[in-house]
């Protein structure tokens, strides 16, 4: 079975209004510059890209607002995940009220999922760093790597072992009963859990916290939280590592040996920009010469590699019985060869226990294709304050520039409806918040290739910092080759 090369997004876009759709052409042309992923953080600190940002990538403030802004994609049969979107809590103030408080919106966000299951929403996802402080992660995991700790056993033996202070020991407790907590409410609504991705250096705690949750709430048939099928819990793995195979074989063979299900989502790697920084800072500090060994892929290619052979691995398991699979992925050829194995091994993309998924504001084009098919796909919707929202959209800016084909079809859409309307009635519809794109747009509206190319114009002075003061004396930018 083939996705096809090509699909039609009109559907999608019948009802958006022109300003959202020149936000999107704005915030992609962004994102495609190659200095813009290495100055992500910098970019935030302007207001109106932080807002053009915030609107593209995140559902709204609160979990509701995802249910309206994916409207149009649920009519294309791609459903929806709840995301709460606060990364980390500062660790001023009172940290472990915040902590409970972001336990209480992801037990929300569980139980929206329930009462949204018939509409395809049976997902729901938490974050670790949301609910315990990333130092005490990062604290246990070096305690586990110096001490080749056993962590077959429970949490309190663990940290006996690893003789974990008093404060650390209790956080750590209090972060357990958080995850008890979602878990058992996922159990008993009926709702996947996804346990998000974190950083290397957070990994052990991070594998052994979900390892603990697979095992007591990934087996099928009646339990003490409900009648649950399959897994409950779902870790991440990120295929930019190079151990991500070598981890899925043991989380495999552990499954197996321990009579649960592996629920694993695989993504190329949300850190990978901040990893790749932070080995950098680590070589420069370091006194000695010789090369240190990185546990990253050095290119794109050889993570898309990774993923497509851990796709398969999955997907083997899935066929075997061991195994419920979420792909995350924006590229459509590692998409395509999932789909090609599938039919090989006789997987029903309505029936097996496999999801594709893709972020809010990336590869509209992916999901649509695939749910057209009739494999089960849904957007990760994130939704949270803006304030909040920092981190997540750095990482965004820095992803995005393998979305090449969102843009260009945003481009088509914008082409077609320019040709359709006045240019008076184009111009006066451009969103008023940049009055540089606007002036642009309206300029070059009565031709298209000219049109695209004078915003992008434009974003291509705003990515070099120029100043974007402009009046009708301004001389028109040369145009970016790139747009057309």
């Amino acid at each position: 079975m083939s996705l096809g090369n090509t699909t039609d997004l009109r559907p999608l876009f019948q009802h958006t209004p022109y300003e959202e759709l020149l936000r999107d052409l704005t915030v992609l042309n962004i994102c495609s510059f190659p200095s813009v992923a290495s100055n992500a953080e910098g970019l935030l600190q302007l207001q109106w890209v932080r807002e053009a940002l915030y609107k593209h990538f995140v559902a709204g403030p609160t979990s509701e607002d995802a249910w309206a802004r994916t409207e149009a994609l649920r009519s294309q049969g791609v459903g929806a995940v709840l995301a709460y979107g606060q990364q980390q809590v500062p660790t001023s103030g009172d940290a472990e009220q915040q902590y409970e408080e972001n336990m209480c919106k992801i037990l929300n966000s569980i139980d929206e999922a329930a009462s949204f299951a018939q509409q395809q929403q049976d997902f729901a996802t938490a974050k670790l760093t949301a609910l315990a402080s990333a130092g005490l992660l990062e604290r246990v995991s070096q305690a586990m790597l110096s001490a080749s700790a056993d962590t077959s056993g429970g949490s309190y033996q663990l940290l006996q072992q690893l003789a974990i202070p008093d404060e650390d020991m209790a956080a750590w407790d209090a972060l357990m009963s958080r995850l008890w907590v979602l878990a058992q409410r996922a159990a008993l609504q009926g709702v996947k859990l996804i346990v998000d991705a974190e950083l290397s250096s957070l990994r052990p705690a991070y594998d052994y916290v979900v390892r603990r949750l697979m095992q007591e709430f990934n087996r099928p048939g009646a339990t003490a939280h409900g009648l649950t099928s399959g897994a409950v819990v779902y870790g991440t793995y990120q295929a930019y590592m190079r151990n991500a195979r070598s981890c899925l074989f043991a989380d495999l063979a552990q499954a197996e040996q321990g009579g649960y299900t592996l629920g694993a989502k695989l993504v190329a790697g949300a850190y990978m920009f901040e990893e790749a920084r932070m080995l950098e800072e680590a070589a420069a500090a370091s006194s000695s010469p010789a090369k240190r060994y990185s546990p990253l892929w050095p290119s794109h290619s050889q993570t898309v590699a990774c993923f497509d052979e851990c796709a398969q691995l999955l997907l083997g398991s899935v066929k075997d019985g061991c195994a419920e699979v979420m792909l995350g992925t924006h590229n459509y050829e590692s998409a395509e060869r999932a789909v090609a194995t599938m039919s090989r091994l006789g997987l029903s993309p309505s029936e097996s226990p496999v999801h594709f998924g893709q972020l809010l504001g990336m590869a509209d084009e992916l999901s649509v294709a695939l749910a057209k098919k009739g494999f089960k796909t849904v957007k990760d919707c994130p939704y949270g304050e803006a304030s909040k929202m920092l981190p997540y959209l750095a990482r965004r800016v820095q992803e995005t520039k393998h979305t090449e084909q969102t843009l260009q079809l945003v481009q088509e859409e914008l082409y077609r409806r320019t040709v359709l309307q006045p240019a008076e009635e184009a111009a006066a519809r451009v969103s008023a918040h940049n009055e540089a794109v606007a002036a642009m747009a309206s300029r070059a509206v009565g031709g298209n290739q000219e049109y695209c190319q004078a915003v992008s114009a434009v974003l291509l002075a705003v990515a070099a910092g120029d100043n974007l003061q402009m009046d009708d004396s301004d001389a028109e930018l040369e145009p970016y080759a790139g747009a057309a």
